[in-house]
């Protein structure tokens, strides 16, 4: 089987490495032009994303295509995990660990990260139980920083792609930021949750194109991808759908993080376009699973 995606072909195989089946995806390269801005001539890792969109062609392709392949790249598993352990309540809110060994946290060390928490604490309450120490931030909630629970530690703080505060006075910041404040640089952060209610497209364009190292220390990752992106008329674009398309494909491509599951049951579209192409049920939200194929235990 042969699949285009990104800058290459990729020709896929199975293999199972710890009990964990894979695709295997060899990377061919394509014979097509690298990132370079039309306006500028500015190469790839400083064409700002307002100008084109790095890894793009110039011309984008037609809307219907852009949303047909964004199902397609958040709906085409890279393995099939065994083992799964839901952590948090049904419904949105949990969110479902991959437990095969070789990428299970160990109950004994592990770290985890939850942003995004409103008014439920079930995820991070879970990870708690299970042993993990558990760091929880929420700049909307109207809480200050405080000892949540044995293990939990809250933050009023958020995830952005730069440090600032905003118009609510809210205090934003980039992941590296936040890991280097808590001292968690090197720290493996066995799971990293992120729900911040369209937060998680600059976050996206930080790890991605600025500091592709920050999410090294990461073995397991959710996220939530909402639509619309900070628009009041609720609607995707064409040039919308290419970032997007653009960020899950570099966190498989370049980052190396293997995606093994999606939900789309949140069903949170009153107002919003959807995420689906013609045909398939809409849905705002998409949550997709991933694990770091750079910590896969021995």
């Amino acid at each position: 089987m042969t699949v285009a995606r990104s800058r290459y072909i990729q020709v896929a195989t199975l293999i199972v490495i710890s009990g964990l089946t894979f695709v295997a995806w060899i990377h061919l390269p394509r014979s097509i032009d690298g990132c370079t801005s039309a306006k500028t001539g500015q190469s790839e890792l400083e064409c700002p994303v307002g100008d084109i969109l790095c890894g793009l062609r110039t011309h984008l392709p037609d809307f219907d295509t852009l949303r047909s392949d964004f199902h397609t790249l958040a709906t085409t598993m890279d393995f099939h995990c065994p083992t799964t352990l839901r952590f948090g309540r049904e419904g949105d809110g949990g969110y479902e660990a991959c437990m095969a060994k070789a990428v299970r946290p160990d109950n004994r060390s592990c770290l985890v990260y939850s942003f995004g928490i409103s008014e439920d604490w079930s995820f991070d309450e879970a990870w708690a139980k299970y042993g993990c120490e558990v760091h929880s931030f929420d700049p909307s909630i109207g809480l200050e920083d405080h000892v949540h629970s044995p293990n939990v530690t809250f933050h009023k703080l958020g995830l952005w792609g730069n440090d600032y505060k905003n118009r609510n006075g809210w205090k934003l910041e980039r992941f590296s930021t936040i890991k280097k404040r808590l001292g968690h640089e090197k720290r493996i952060i066995d799971a990293l949750k992120i729900d911040v209610e369209g937060g998680e497209w600059p976050f996206l364009r930080d790890v991605i194109y600025t500091d592709r190292t920050s999410l090294s220390n990461v073995r397991q990752l959710y996220i939530e991808l909402h639509t619309p992106k900070f628009r009041s008329d609720g609607n995707m674009t064409a040039t919308d759908f290419a970032e997007i398309n653009d960020y899950v494909r570099r966190l498989r491509d370049d980052l190396d993080f293997l995606l093994y599951k999606n939900v789309q049951r949140n069903n949170c579209c009153g107002g919003f376009s959807d995420l689906m192409p013609p045909g398939i049920p809409e849905r705002c939200c998409h949550e997709l699973f991933f694990f770091s194929s750079h910590l896969i235990a021995a």
